[in-house]
């Protein structure tokens, strides 16, 4: 996923380095074509960011509950 993300930002640098020079051009449509590429880009950037922290808290949840379950297994008499 952390590379997914690498990749989208890289991407979005792109469409910046593409449309400028079609701005010094007075070239706007097609300027505003990778600005609407970019805008797109950040917003899966957004989306992929969001599963990114989602997947870390899940795992974080599990590692939690399994530190939970390793404590209760480690007290004498404890129902299973």
């Amino acid at each position: 996923m952390n590379i997914q993300i690498e990749s989208i930002q890289n991407r979005i640098k792109g469409q910046m380095q593409k449309a400028s020079p079609m701005l010094k051009k007075n070239c706007k449509e097609i300027a505003l074509d990778y600005l609407r590429v970019r805008k797109q880009l950040e917003d899966i950037l957004v989306k992929c960011s969001k599963g990114l922290e989602n997947l870390k808290f899940a795992l974080w949840t599990v590692e939690h509950a399994v530190g939970d379950v390793e404590a209760h297994d480690s007290i004498p008499g404890a129902l299973p």
